[in-house]
């Protein structure tokens, strides 16, 4: 993954997603399942931002986030080798340019996980 990649194109969560996603088999109604999808992935790169991007969680917070993300990895029916690729080429790509993997996926993670107060 390139450095320029992450740094410069915030496209890299549907770039990454489009790979994620064609992993996953459909499961449901194509549109739940699509949205799910989505979201598992966003979920991804904010577990990545909450510890590269030093920011800080309350634990209960850490736990609402943890339990959602779970559910999601179930409903999604993602194997642990599909989730384990999936997050450490996330967090391969954050490490090669944690500023600008920050820059661009700190407010996303902010925002997400203000939907756990």
């Amino acid at each position: 993954m390139s450095k320029a990649l992450i740094a410069a194109r915030p496209g890299l969560c549907s770039i990454l997603f489009a790979l994620f996603a064609s992993t996953l088999g459909a499961n449901g109604a194509a549109a739940q399942a699509e949205d799910d999808r989505m979201r598992l992935f966003r979920y991804y790169f904010v577990h990545v931002a909450i510890d590269v991007c030093e920011i800080d969680i309350s634990s209960a917070r850490q736990k609402r986030f943890d339990a959602a993300t779970d559910t999601l990895e179930q409903r999604t029916g993602a194997t642990k080798a599909e989730m384990d690729a999936t997050f450490k080429q996330i967090k391969t790509g954050a490490s090669e340019n944690p500023r600008g993997f920050c820059e661009t996926y700190r407010p996303v993670a902010r925002q997400t996980l203000a939907e756990f107060d």
